[in-house]
């Protein structure tokens, strides 16, 4: 009976029967209802075991490797302990105790770190993938939330006339200022990087206002205002 189908039959048939089993081995495993276990044994040996119990106590005899590790200085990690612990902070339960703080930060940096996957950083740490999955986005949202007027407050007027002085356009003949609504797409953050940007602005200013980058309807652009 085979020999009346092509090759090209043959496999499509068998692709067929085995997707056919694959979805009848889902379905099962939805059907069963239970977990087999509820923690991994290889995770309940975490704190004695994991890599923040291991590794982290020599760490912290070494400056330099601490550093090459969390790619920042071990003060900067307690400061930023002390800044998110209360956030961070989860209560423990009947049956469970809870990841602290400082472990969920050091989960959390090392996966910035290293930029590994959620599955390799729950090897290394003794701790099933959707928890370093759940520590990465929680203390990411903590971050945010108590860092966020820190390093990026909302700029005063006296910052943004600070940061953000009018430049002038020439158009050979007269200097006119350039209206502060024309500038508010620049990024409105502190710190030299503002003076930069305005400086490389100006040298295109210098550009195209000259015989050689100028063009034609930048004139009228100017008069039209």
């Amino acid at each position: 009976m085979l020999k009346h189908f092509s090759n090209r039959d043959l496999a499509i048939v068998a692709i067929c029967l085995d997707e056919e089993d694959r979805l009848n081995a889902k379905s099962s495993m939805k059907s069963s209802g239970k977990r087999k276990y509820w923690v991994h044994d290889a995770w309940k040996t975490r704190d004695k075991e994991g890599e923040f119990a291991t590794l982290l106590p020599h760490l912290l005899d070494d400056e330099t490797k601490f550093y090459h590790y969390f790619r920042m200085p071990m003060d900067t990690f307690n400061r930023l302990e002390l800044k998110l612990q209360e956030r961070l902070a989860m209560q423990d339960t009947y049956f469970r105790k809870t990841i602290t703080p400082r472990h969920r930060l050091a989960t959390f940096l090392r996966f910035l770190a290293t930029g590994d996957s959620f599955k390799t950083i729950s090897f290394t740490y003794r701790m099933g993938r959707s928890t370093v999955g759940s520590i990465v986005h929680r203390t990411s949202r903590v971050v945010i939330e108590v860092l966020l007027n820190e390093v990026m407050p909302a700029p005063t007027e006296d910052r943004i006339n600070e940061d953000y002085k009018v430049p002038e356009v020439s158009d050979n003949t007269d200097t006119i200022p350039v209206e502060k609504s024309r500038l508010q797409d620049f990024p409105r953050r502190r710190g030299g990087e503002n003076r930069e940007a305005f400086n490389v602005r100006e040298q295109f200013k210098q550009f195209f206002n000259s015989e050689e980058g100028s063009v034609e309807w930048q004139e009228r652009r100017a008069f039209i205002g």
